[in-house]
C-alpha cells in the first residue's frame, strides 16, 4: 500500500474506475484495469504484461524502421489493423471490469482469441465465476450469521462514535424499536444530548472490554458486554451485547427473600421449639407438682376416698367388691382403720351381710358412667353423699362425705321456711325468684294467697303472672321488668292492681325486684317481693280526703281570721295616726303593741296558708334550678345589697316539680343565711351533685351557726331558737322547706358548728 503496485487497487477501493500503466508483483510493467464494486465494497484490478501485450507492436516497430519507405502504405494499413486488434480486446476487458464492478456477476468478457489477451479475458471470466461463488458463499454465511444473531436471546448492536446504531439484531429492535436514523440517546431515552456518564462509551476511553448492568427503558435488567471494534474503513465502533437478566434478578431476589424467610422461619421455629421445650419442662414440673398435690390432696381430703375391685361369681355376675385403698379421711369418717379395711370384702367389712349399694357400684363399674346419690347408712347412723366413678373395667372408686349435719340444717331450714311463710302470710308479703338462665319461676305460698290461689296450686310462670294483673296495668308491669333487664338496671319498683280470678276482687300490690349478675356482669337471676297494699291504699284515699278537708278548713279559717285582723290592723293604724300626739306615752305604746301583734298574726296566717298549700299532686314540669336561683336573687336584691351578701353557685340541674315550690325552698334557705349572719358579710354558695338516683343540693353560709342539740328542732313548725326582738320570723320557714323536699320524695338536714356557719343539704330524687 502506497507503492506503485498498489495504486490501481487503491483507486478501486476509493470508488474510482479506470485503465493505466502499472507494475505487477515482479515489478514488471503491465497494463491495468480497475473497478469499484459497491455491492461488496470491494475493488477489482486486472493486469497484463506490457511486453506480452505489445510484443507484436515492438517487432513491427523494428520492421517499420527497415522497410518504412517501402512499405509505408502497407505499413500504415498493418499498423492500423494491429492497433485495432490490440485495443479492442483491452477495451472490451475494461468494459467487462466496469460491468462486473457494478454488481453483474453473470457477465462474461471472454473471447475466442488464442493470444494473450484472449487468455487474459478467459482468466478474467474464471476469476468472475470464482468471485461469484465466493460472493454467494459470503452472502450465505452473512445471512446465517445474521439469523444466528437474530435468534440470540440477547441484543447485539454496533454503535458509532457519533451515537448512531449501524446494526441491531431482532431482539434489540423488538425491545426498543428501530433507530430510524436517530442517535441512541434520542430514540431510547428521548434526550436531546448524550447521557452525562455513558457506560457504553467507556470502552472507547479504556480501549478494552467493559462489563456492566443496565436498567433499560423497558424496565428490564440487562447484563452488558462492550467491545472496541474497528470497521473495514478503519473507523472505531462499539460492539455491545446485552443479556436480559430480569428473571434471574427477580429469581435471585425471590431466592434471597425465600432464604431470609426460611432463615426467619428457622429462627422462629427454633424459638418455638425452645418455648415448647420450656413449656414441656414447665408442664412436666407442673404435672409432678400436680401429682404431689393430688397425693397430698388425696391424703388431706376431708372427703373419704375408697378404691375397689369388683368380685364376680362363676357366671360373671357381680356379687361383692374388695377395698384396695383408702385415704386417711376414710378412717376419720367411718372409724375403720386402713389396716382393717384394705383387702376385705365389703360384705364382711361393714357387717351388713350383703355389700352396701352393690347394684349402683356394679352398674358404674360396667358402664363407666359416674353416678351420685345421698343415703342414710344405718350401721353407722349417718347420712352420706356418695359419688361413684370407674377408673377402669372391673374397678370403681367412691368419694363420700358425711352430710349428717347438713341434713339436720336442712330440717332446721325447712322449719325456718315454714315460719317465714307464716310471717309472710301475716304481713301479706310474698316473695318470688326467677332463674333467667333456666327460665324457672318460683313463688312463695303467700304470693299464691295474694293472687287468691291455693299455695303451689300450679307451677308458676311469667305468663300466668301477667294474666292476673289488671288489664290497664299489664303493659306497664311487663315494661317495668323487661326494660330493667334490657337497660341493665339493678332493681325496679312498681305498684299496680291485680284481679283475683276466684272472686273478681281488685287488689293493690307493691312489687320490688333486685337483679343478680354472674362474674361477667350478665343478669342471671331476679328476686322480688309482692306486698298486698290494698288496705294502705284505702288509708291513703281516706288521708287524701282528710287533707283536702283540712286544706279547705285552713283556707276558710285563714280567710275568716284575716278579715277581722285586717280590720283590727287598719283601725289601730288609723287610731295611731289620728291620736298619736294626743295620748300619753303608755297609750301610744299600747297602740304599737296592737299594730305589731296584728302584723305578726297576719304574717303567721300567711305562712300557715303557704304550708297548707304545699301539694305533691300538682302537675310536675321540668324546672331549671339555675333560672329559679336567678329569680330568687332578683327578688331579694334589696336585702342582698343592704347586707352586702355574696352569692355564688355551681351549675344546677333541671328537675321535675313545681317552680313556685322550688322558688320558696331556695328563698327560705338563702333568706335565713342572710338573716342569721355573723359580723362578716354573708357569703353563700349553692351547689348540686349527682348521685346514683338523686341530686344532692348544698347551701353553705358563713353565718352564726346552730348548736348541735337544735339540728332537728329547727325543722319543726313554730320552733324558734332566738327571741323575736333578735330575729324576726314566725318559725315556719324551715318547716315549709322540709315539707317541700319531702313531697318531692327527698330529705333535708343541716350540718353546723356554732359560730362557724351552717350547711343545709337536701336531696331530690331523679324520676325513673
Amino acid at each position: 500500500i502506497g507503492e506503485k503496485i498498489g495504486l490501481p487497487i487503491q483507486e478501486a477501493v476509493q470508488g474510482r474506475s479506470g485503465v493505466g500503466r502499472s507494475v505487477d508483483y515482479r515489478d514488471k510493467k503491465v497494463i491495468a484495469a480497475w473497478r469499484h464494486i459497491p455491492l461488496l465494497n470491494w475493488g477489482i484490478v486486472s493486469k497484463i504484461d506490457m511486453r506480452e501485450a505489445f510484443a507484436d507492436a515492438t517487432n513491427l516497430r523494428n520492421l517499420t524502421v527497415v522497410i518504412l519507405i517501402v512499405t509505408f502504405i502497407l505499413g500504415s494499413i498493418i499498423v492500423f489493423f494491429i492497433a485495432q486488434t490490440f485495443s479492442k480486446p483491452i477495451k472490451k476487458l475494461s468494459e467487462g471490469a466496469e460491468i462486473i464492478g457494478s454488481g453483474d456477476m453473470d457477465y462474461s468478457v471472454g473471447t475466442k482469441q488464442k493470444d494473450e489477451i484472449g487468455q487474459l479475458s478467459r482468466a478474467f471470466d474464471k476469476m468472475t465465476i470464482d468471485l461469484k461463488k465466493h460472493h454467494k458463499a459470503l452472502e450465505f454465511e452473512r445471512k446465517r450469521f445474521n439469523e444466528v444473531l437474530d435468534m440470540l436471546p440477547a441484543y447485539v448492536v454496533l454503535i458509532t462514535t457519533d451515537y448512531h446504531v449501524t446494526f441491531a439484531n431482532r431482539f434489540f429492535e423488538e425491545r426498543f424499536g428501530k433507530s430510524g436514523g436517530k442517535r441512541c440517546y434520542e430514540y431510547l431515552f428521548k434526550r436531546n444530548e448524550p447521557c452525562e456518564n455513558c457506560e457504553t462509551f467507556k470502552v472507547l476511553k479504556n480501549n478494552k472490554p467493559h462489563h456492566w448492568e443496565w436498567l433499560g427503558p423497558d424496565n428490564h435488567n440487562y447484563d452488558i458486554y462492550d467491545f472496541p471494534f474497528i470497521d473495514a474503513d478503519g473507523s472505531s465502533l462499539i460492539l455491545e451485547m446485552g443479556i436480559d437478566i430480569t428473571e434471574q434478578k427477580q429469581a435471585k431476589e425471590i431466592i434471597k427473600q425465600t432464604n431470609e424467610m426460611l432463615e426467619q422461619r428457622v429462627e422462629e421455629r427454633t424459638l418455638q421449639l425452645k418455648d415448647i421445650n420450656i413449656r414441656l419442662e414447665s408442664e412436666i414440673k407442673e404435672r409432678r407438682q400436680i401429682e404431689e398435690k393430688l397425693l397430698n390432696l388425696y391424703a388431706s381430703m376431708t372427703e373419704g376416698v375408697v378404691l375397689h375391685d369388683v368380685v364376680y361369681d362363676e357366671t360373671g355376675k357381680v356379687v361383692d367388691y374388695i377395698i384396695t385403698d383408702v385415704n386417711p379421711a376414710f378412717s376419720s369418717i367411718t372409724g375403720l382403720t386402713k389396716e382393717i379395711a384394705i383387702g376385705k370384702k365389703a360384705s364382711k367389712l361393714y357387717g351388713t351381710g350383703k355389700p352396701p349399694y352393690l347394684d349402683v357400684y356394679a352398674r358404674v363399674a360396667a358402664s363407666g358412667n359416674p353416678e351420685s346419690f345421698e343415703t342414710y347408712f344405718t350401721p353407722m347412723e349417718k347420712h352420706f353423699s356418695i359419688s361413684v366413678f370407674s377408673p377402669g373395667k372391673g374397678k370403681f372408686a367412691t368419694v363420700f362425705q358425711d352430710i349428717t349435719e347438713r341434713k339436720r340444717t336442712e330440717i332446721i331450714l325447712q322449719e325456718s321456711e315454714q315460719r317465714l311463710n307464716l310471717a309472710q302470710e301475716i304481713s301479706h308479703l310474698g316473695s318470688w325468684e326467677l332463674d333467667i338462665t333456666n327460665n324457672k319461676l318460683s313463688w312463695s305460698d303467700e304470693v299464691y294467697r295474694i293472687f287468691g290461689l291455693k299455695p303451689q296450686e300450679f307451677a308458676a310462670t311469667y305468663q300466668a303472672f301477667l294474666e292476673m294483673i289488671h288489664p290497664d296495668d299489664r303493659v306497664a308491669v311487663d315494661y317495668a321488668y323487661s326494660s330493667s333487664l334490657r337497660e341493665g338496671k339493678d332493681n325496679y319498683e312498681i305498684e299496680h292492681r291485680i284481679i283475683r280470678k276466684s272472686t273478681g276482687e281488685i287488689r293493690f300490690v307493691h312489687e320490688k325486684c333486685e337483679h343478680f349478675r354472674d362474674e361477667s356482669g350478665k343478669i342471671i337471676r331476679s328476686v322480688g317481693m309482692v306486698q298486698d297494699v290494698t288496705e294502705r291504699k284505702k288509708a291513703e284515699v281516706e288521708l287524701k280526703h282528710s287533707n283536702e278537708n283540712l286544706e279547705q278548713f285552713a283556707y276558710v279559717a285563714s280567710h275568716d281570721l284575716q278579715e277581722p285582723l285586717r280590720m283590727m290592723a287598719s283601725y289601730s293604724q288609723l287610731l295611731e295616726h289620728r291620736y298619736k300626739n294626743k295620748l300619753d306615752k303608755d297609750a301610744n305604746e299600747f297602740i304599737d303593741f296592737i299594730v305589731d301583734g296584728a302584723k305578726r298574726m297576719q304574717k303567721l296566717i300567711n305562712d300557715l296558708l303557704a304550708y297548707a298549700r304545699i301539694d305533691s299532686k300538682k302537675s310536675a314540669v321540668e324546672v331549671d334550678c339555675n333560672s329559679v336561683l336567678g329569680k330568687v336573687i332578683n327578688s331579694m336584691r334589696i336585702s342582698i345589697e343592704q347586707n352586702e351578701a355574696i352569692i355564688t353557685n355551681d351549675e344546677l340541674p333541671r328537675l321535675l316539680g313545681n317552680e313556685s315550690n322550688f322558688i320558696q325552698l331556695f328563698q327560705n334557705l338563702i333568706g335565713n343565711a342572710i338573716k342569721f349572719r355573723s359580723k362578716e358579710s354573708p357569703r353563700i354558695h349553692v351547689g348540686a351533685k349527682k348521685r346514683s338516683n338523686e341530686w344532692l343540693f348544698v347551701i353553705k353560709d358563713n353565718g352564726i351557726g346552730i348548736e348541735p342539740q337544735y339540728k332537728d328542732r329547727i325543722f319543726l313548725i313554730f320552733q324558734r331558737l332566738h327571741a323575736r326582738h333578735e330575729y324576726s320570723g314566725t318559725g315556719i320557714g324551715l318547716s315549709i322547706c322540709r315539707k317541700i323536699v319531702e313531697t318531692l320524695g327527698g330529705k333535708i338536714w343541716v350540718e353546723s358548728e356554732y359560730g362557724k356557719g351552717s350547711t343545709f343539704y337536701f336531696t331530690i330524687p331523679t324520676p325513673v
